[in-house]
């Protein structure tokens, strides 16, 4: 059985140059992890980047799984000392909102129109905001009138 790594560097070598979202779609994958996972071969060597098209090295067609195994060595282990196990108490997890990303990127590439549609969550923020700000413009507008008049009826007495 084959490792995803081996699948995407075979799709790579079978295609020749392809971005991550090919890649993805044909292995099945998500294509974060695509992205990621292609990113990682390149800082091995395996694969290169260019302009968000990925293309197999010379390295990369030589790979073997067992080679990024690391060798090991005929060192002798020392014993651990043998420790008590402490009880620890269990702590709450701290569940933190997460945010929506304000757009959602349908499909990116240097060479072409990168397109990008807001989440409706980001949406109705931009919306309650704009209600919020058009809400104190509207005060600020009756306060400057009232003092406007105040002023009017302030040099009429004078």
């Amino acid at each position: 059985m084959s490792t995803t790594v081996e699948k995407i560097l075979n799709e790579l070598q079978e295609t020749g140059k392809a971005t991550a979202l090919i890649v993805a779609d044909s292995l099945g994958l998500e294509p974060d992890i695509a992205v990621a996972m292609l990113n990682n071969q390149v800082k091995t060597g395996n694969v290169k980047c260019l302009n968000g098209f990925y293309s197999i090295t010379e390295k990369g067609r030589d790979y073997s799984p067992e080679a990024s195994v690391p060798a090991k060595t005929n060192k002798p282990l020392k014993p651990r000392p043998a420790r008590p196990a402490k009880a620890e108490p269990v702590k709450k997890a701290e569940v933190t909102p997460t945010q929506p990303p304000a757009l959602v990127v349908i499909w990116s590439d240097d060479d072409f129109l990168t397109l990008s549609i807001p989440t409706p969550e980001s949406l109705t923020k931009q919306i309650r905001k704009h209600e919020a700000n058009a809400r104190r413009l509207k005060k600020l507008r009756a306060t400057i009138r009232s003092l406007q008049r105040q002023n009017v009826q302030a040099v009429r007495h004078v």
